[in-house]
């Protein structure tokens, strides 16, 4: 792979002792939304320990945010975006980490059926519809359109396959995108709904999120 001149500008994200780099075309409000979701206290205590997947990962700040939290076992990133790996195997290596694994992927499209994860927590694109005015790159479009929710649908199709019988599912939304209600519908009892927050997550522009945790089988949760 040629190496883009962006990738000679790393930055650099800071969880405790690790450093994430990547470019700020790649960041879909990761390094504030992501892993401040994931901070959360009422968020946290939902996250199973064991296998994480971060799918629509970027270059990874959920995903480490939780294998340096300790609750990673294996970690798996996954993006449709090849460009990532370029900056989680500088991740990988500059950290020394061990067990991290990058798949390129559009959704489940390129996952085997012999892989199953504990937790899966994702910042996925949140909008619905075209934003007005247009996109000033095609990475802008790519982090911020889900069109139609095509993406949603296709996950919770498919995300079952994928997620043990008591794991658990975490993903943070924008309020003005892909709605609590819309998600509700997409599931419509194939999944049970444990807890939705509504918070800024430290954005400092106009939009609020919300992060909304689901799991095959709520009885494992029940006294949580």
């Amino acid at each position: 792979m040629v190496l883009p001149k962006k990738f000679f500008n790393m930055l650099e994200f800071k969880i405790n002792n690790t450093t994430v780099y990547y470019s700020q075309h790649l960041d879909g409000g990761g390094t504030t939304i992501g892993v401040n979701s994931l901070n959360s206290d009422k968020v946290k205590k939902y996250i199973k320990k064991g296998n994480i997947l971060e799918i629509c990962s970027g270059p990874g700040f959920m995903g480490f945010f939780l294998k340096e939290n300790g609750y990673s076992n294996n970690l798996l990133l996954s993006d449709i975006n090849r460009e990532n790996i370029l900056y989680i195997n500088e991740t990988i290596e500059k950290n020394e980490l061990l067990n991290v694994k990058f798949l390129q992927s559009d959704c489940f499209n390129e996952f085997t059926n012999d892989i199953f994860f504990d937790t899966i927590v994702s910042n996925p694109p949140h909008f619905k519809t075209h934003r007005p005015g247009g996109y000033r790159s095609s990475h802008e479009k790519l982090l911020s359109l889900d069109e139609d929710m095509e993406f949603h649908k296709r996950f919770f199709t498919d995300v079952k396959k994928y997620l043990k019988e008591d794991g658990v599912i975490i993903l943070v939304e924008n309020c003005n995108g892909v709605t609590e209600d819309d998600i509700r519908k997409m599931v419509d009892g194939s999944l049970d709904i444990l807890y939705v927050e509504y918070d800024d997550y430290g954005w400092k522009g106009e939009s609020k999120f919300y992060t909304i945790v689901l799991t095959p089988n709520k009885t494992f949760y029940e006294n949580i």
